[in-house]
């Protein structure tokens, strides 16, 4: 049985399980995972969607924590609890695991564009990193694909941390290219 701390995602999973019903069990899907820490949304996607041994998932995370739920020392931990929640679901050689800022990865990454079927984006919440996750991600992403961003009712704006802004102003500009799926505490869209 995995091992969590916390929980951010488990309210989410109902919404989940509507809009990602269509990628459950197929294969050679992809997902892209911006923002991991300890594993729970990355297990829960390798249990219940991406269940076909040939489906795969690109995970990146700095494992630097957000400043308001930082326990001194605790960070450090992160990244061996995550790799051992994923063993304990046996899904090691189904997940790239990149610990850096997503910045760098995604730069970097050999991915290729649409090659991405889902996308959630849920790392800094600094607004202008939401919007540099988004710009990167998007070519990524097969059209027909679902994105996720998470914390659009987020806002700590003395820490310039409004992820709803970043989200609205990309979602204005790619208007033609977005279906908007949900709107509430995270915001969902397939990609046309």
């Amino acid at each position: 049985m995995p091992t969590f701390h916390a929980d951010w995602f488990s309210q989410n999973i109902p919404v989940w399980e509507k809009f990602l019903a269509h990628l459950k069990g197929r294969e050679y899907i992809h997902g892209l995972e911006i923002g991991c820490w300890e594993g729970r949304s990355t297990c829960w996607l390798l249990q219940n969607i991406f269940t076909h041994p040939t489906s795969k998932m690109t995970v990146i995370d700095p494992f630097l924590g957000n400043p308001e739920n930082i326990v001194e020392g605790y960070e450090e931990k992160v990244p061996e609890i995550f790799e051992a929640n994923i063993k304990e679901i046996g899904a090691s050689d189904r997940v790239t695991l990149h610990q850096m800022k997503s910045i760098d990865a995604l730069r970097h990454m050999n991915l290729h564009d649409d090659s991405i079927d889902f996308a959630y984006i849920d790392g800094s919440h600094v607004t202008k990193d939401v919007l540099t996750d988004l710009c990167l991600t998007w070519p990524l992403v097969k059209k027909g694909g679902i994105i996720i961003m998470d914390d659009y009712g987020y806002a700590k704006p003395s820490m310039d941390a409004v992820p709803r802004h970043a989200i609205d102003i990309f979602q204005m500009i790619f208007r033609k290219e977005i279906i908007e799926l949900h709107r509430e505490w995270q915001m969902i869209w397939r990609k046309i």
